[in-house]
């Protein structure tokens, strides 16, 4: 590949180049650390065991242990569905606005101090919302007791996740896509195995144990954190120049510099559809099944586990082939995917004519389908971030690291929220199999904004090689 330097006429738009960037990227952002070509450095192994561990139980079973039995629970205080969905969507919205904030903090005070800080927060205010019946002497002060933890709670995994993010990215600028593959099956394992363990727990000792038991989880990493990011070394001068002028901008500016640059905002687009894809099926999937193949709950609950499943696997490699063959690249096939996999689903109304109606191929069109949605999301979302890190390198950003990972965990938190509105909204109005048609146009309208970015830049480019 020809080494070409970047004009600065054209930096907004030449975010996600390959790494013939890298030279003239250098000298604004600093000398990157010899040792993190390879994933798995020696001194880098805690860093990257206490990394995935607080995924695991902060961002994952956090959030996905209280399914079970929660909604149980707060009937029982008469809170009405509206109520408890509320209560349920509120931990991913706090998510989604305490993200940026925290990417401000880790810009203006450092990574550390917010990761500590997440995991307190979490952690105590988890084994408070155990206690919350006897917080308030009437049922509605009980309910919006609860909420209101759960959307502390959230505002610590903000902190914490973010923050994880950032390090990540400072510590494995070139093996970003793996780094974050292997975090998120983490906490797609956790997503998997919370209800599992919070049923269990709430078995075994009631509605408080489960609360417990999981802010102890969460304390207890901070035995495992000052090990991950003892050996921290920056890949970038955070005392020069560029990087205090960035800390400014951040923390006493108006907004983010680089927030308009299109390598952000198509990755933002991809991180967000994902997360609207992901949550899709989840208030529609189960009427769907139970028509489609007469299976009972206890079939639908399999049936959920295989994109689950699927995701784990997929976000694992798709890092692998994002760092090999191109973020984008990656990230744009797992768009189609996606896209692909929905209309299979439905089906689309103009593909059933095509398709057999047996029931072995409703079973295995279900089945594959949800598969091919699990893998296409783990190749949408995975690279979604380095491709959002890379752009911001190449633009001269000192703190690309923080404002990637604030808009990748505030982007994926806001398609958590929208996805089970937007799934419920669309197929009471259309009907479950055009509501995949709508999901489907939905997702290739962002594979075609990524498209279109990758195209233009490349015309700049060859504009900009000619030129010299």
């Amino acid at each position: 590949m020809v080494d070409l330097p970047v004009s600065s006429n054209f930096e907004p738009l030449l975010g996600d180049i390959s790494e013939s960037n890298e030279p003239s990227i250098q000298s604004q952002i600093g000398s990157i650390d010899s040792t993190s070509g390879g994933m798995f450095q020696r001194k880098h192994l805690p860093l990257v065991i206490g990394m995935l561990s607080l995924s695991f139980a902060a961002a994952s079973l956090a959030a996905s242990i209280v399914g079970p039995f929660v909604p149980g629970e707060l009937s029982k205080i008469d809170a009405s569905q509206t109520v408890i969905g509320v209560a349920f969507s509120v931990y991913p919205f706090a998510l989604f606005i305490g993200s940026p904030v925290a990417a401000l903090l880790c810009t203006r005070f450092g990574q550390a101090p917010v990761l500590y800080f997440g995991v307190v927060v979490e952690g105590s205010l988890s084994i408070l919302s155990g206690y919350f019946h006897h917080l308030s002497s009437t049922n509605v002060g009980r309910i919006s007791i609860f909420i209101i933890l759960r959307f502390l709670q959230g505002c610590g995994a903000a902190a914490s996740y973010t923050s994880i993010c950032a390090r990540l990215a400072d510590t494995f600028p070139h093996n970003l896509g793996q780094a974050m593959g292997l975090q998120e099956a983490a906490a797609g394992l956790g997503y998997m195995l919370g209800p599992v363990f919070g049923a269990f727990l709430y078995e075994a000792g009631g509605f408080v144990f489960p609360f417990l038991v999981m802010g102890g989880v969460v304390l207890t990493t901070l035995l495992v954190l000052p090990a991950a990011l003892r050996n921290y070394t920056p890949t970038i001068d955070k005392s020069s120049q560029g990087w205090q002028e960035d800390v400014e901008v951040c923390v006493g500016g108006s907004s983010w510099r680089g927030l308009g640059n299109p390598g952000v905002i198509t990755g933002a687009l991809a991180t967000v559809i994902s997360g609207i894809a992901l949550g899709f099926t989840a208030p529609t999937l189960p009427g769907h099944l139970a028509k489609l193949l007469d299976v009972g709950t206890v079939g639908v609950g399999f049936i959920f586990a295989i994109p689950a499943a699927t995701y784990i696997v997929s976000s694992a490699l798709a890092g692998l082939a994002a760092d090999r063959f191109g973020h984008e690249w990656v990230m744009t096939w797992g768009l189609v995917g996606m896209a692909s996999s929905y209309l299979m689903l439905g089906p689309a109304p103009f593909l059933s004519a095509l398709l057999p109606s047996t029931v072995f191929y409703h079973w295995l069109s279900q089945v594959l389908s949800l598969a091919g949605i699990g893998i296409a999301i783990g190749m949408a979302l995975i690279p979604s971030m380095p491709h959002m890190h890379n752009s911001l390198r190449a633009a001269g950003h000192f703190n690309a690291s923080e404002m990637s990972a604030g808009v990748f965990s505030s982007a994926y938190s806001m398609g958590e929220c929208l996805g089970p509105l937007f799934g419920g909204f669309v197929t009471n109005l259309v009907g479950f199999e055009w509501a995949t048609v709508v999901i489907a146009c939905s997702i290739l309208l962002v594979t075609l904004c990524t498209v279109f970015d990758h195209v233009i830049r490349s015309c700049l480019l060859c504009l900009n090689m000619f030129s010299k």
